[in-house]
């Protein structure tokens, strides 16, 4: 439904299944003219959260939809200290995410939905699924660790809850394979 969350039937804990369906055509691929990554709308006015190492440096950006349309950016606001980026689409009537506004608890399910790149293919929504793993601060933001596989091109797709809500923005991974299943998230309060 256009107008409204893509993932409305946010009361009561959801299948996986259903948490994808329900949040796909919100979730989308974000590209600039050197490299792409993943993100997610967040209103209906077509603001799209993503990672700032996606668009930093770039003036603008181009959106593919999960229906493949591809939009063009209005602008970029860039929060490098939290790698966090806001892009502003044109249009509006979008589908769109619930942010939810508590950190999840140690043990909590999550499954992340993002676009990882392999060579010169693009996986667009990709699902992994795994549980929270535990909350820790860095610099200045609150970042969710979990096992659910974050990938290159992942960066900026959404970390979801049992109820199809965004608890946080999947960011990186462990640099070395001696750490194997070490995965980030900014938390999603950080997005006020």
């Amino acid at each position: 439904q256009v107008g409204t969350p893509a993932n409305s039937v946010a009361a009561a804990t959801l299948s996986n299944e259903d948490i994808v369906r329900n949040s796909m055509p919100a979730v989308v691929v974000v590209n600039t003219a050197e490299a792409s990554g993943s993100g997610f709308l967040i209103s209906e006015s077509g603001v799209v959260v993503t990672n700032a190492h996606v668009v930093r440096g770039h003036p603008s950006a181009t959106v593919t939809m999960a229906n493949g349309k591809a939009v063009e950016s209005s602008s970029i606001y860039v929060d490098a200290d939290r790698d966090l980026a806001l892009i502003k689409l044109f249009g509006n009537a979008y589908p769109y995410l619930r942010i939810s506004h508590a950190i999840p608890e140690q043990g909590a399910d999550v499954l992340a939905i993002g676009s990882p790149g392999v060579g010169t293919t693009i996986l667009v929504n990709s699902v992994t699924k795994g549980v929270v793993s535990g909350i820790r601060q860095f610099g200045d933001g609150t970042w969710i660790q979990t096992d659910a596989a974050i990938n290159h091109g992942n960066s900026g797709g959404p970390l979801l809850n049992r109820k199809g809500e965004v608890v946080g923005v999947n960011t990186l991974r462990a640099p070395t394979s001696e750490y194997s299943g070490m995965n980030f998230a900014l938390s999603s309060t950080e997005i006020d």
